[in-house]
């Protein structure tokens, strides 16, 4: 709406300088007025440029014992022993994630109709944070990006249909790795059981180190289009695990490991 006006006051505003050129008369007012209003205008092209012009929706699960392993983190109990869903992030063709685009009011209406699902696939972590506040967060920092190509139901059923579609830790145990934290495995090994689980896509994992000094799996990322599983840009992100890898066979003298549940992170 704002965007709207400024554009109308553009143009009222040519005409005004126009007219006052041929009444001879002083129009520097009006000519600074309109520099100002190219301006306005200027940001809010880009603006719109910026919402909804993802290139792609990027997934992100959370293993949640390497995130609640941080000292500075007190986690509801008990931790759930799965990875769970971060966050919905669109994301440009370079692999940027876009944040903040529009601006939105409580969308608390479309969470009643998701909570039960939500609260299985996409669950607040933290102690001090509540999962419609988590919820909420999430939507106004990434979610709002998807406009107008989403609504926030829409954006909401993808995250609550790609939870139920995968098993990261069914499928690391189908090719005998386990996640109980007790022993290290090559990236190659782990990657290659994760790239199976999604179709064979490229994808990204990102990882921290324990206090033993052990690389551990923090998140995946799996690309979309819609609901549908695509490959991930590749991007020199390597995300604290070691060179290479994303799924695409890199890595592969690397160890990475799972963090167990009562262990910490000292950052």
């Amino acid at each position: 709406m704002h965007c709207f006006l400024i554009r109308r006051n553009l143009k009222f505003h040519h005409s005004s300088i126009r007219d006052k050129r041929k009444m001879k008369t002083s129009y520097y007012p009006s000519v600074f007025l309109l520099c100002l209003l190219v301006i306005l205008l200027s940001f809010c092209i880009a603006s719109d440029a910026r919402a909804g012009s993802y290139d792609h929706l990027v997934l992100v699960y959370i293993w949640p014992n390497a995130f609640c392993s941080n000292k500075r983190v007190h986690c509801k109990t008990p931790v759930p022993q799965n990875f769970t869903v971060h966050g919905l992030w669109p994301t440009d063709k370079t692999g940027k994630t876009l944040v903040y685009c529009n601006k939105s009011g409580s969308i608390s209406s479309a969470l009643s109709k998701y909570e039960k699902q939500l609260a299985n696939a996409w669950p607040s972590l933290r102690r001090d944070l509540a999962n419609r506040e988590l919820w909420q967060y999430q939507w106004e920092k990434h979610g709002t990006c998807v406009l107008p190509k989403m609504t926030v139901l829409q954006y909401l059923q993808v995250i609550i249909t790609q939870a139920r579609r995968f098993d990261f830790v069914r499928a690391l145990k189908k090719n005998g790795i386990t996640t109980n934290g007790a022993l290290s495995y090559s990236r190659k090994t782990v990657e290659a059981s994760i790239r199976e689980e999604i179709g064979g896509r490229h994808f990204y994992i990102s990882c921290q180190k324990s206090r033993k000094g052990v690389l551990v799996i923090k998140e995946i990322y799996i690309c979309l289009d819609g609901n549908t599983v695509i490959s991930c840009p590749y991007i020199d992100n390597q995300r604290g695990c070691g060179g290479g890898g994303g799924g695409g066979g890199g890595g592969k003298n690397i160890s990475l490991g799972f963090t167990a549940a009562s262990s910490r992170i000292y950052a």
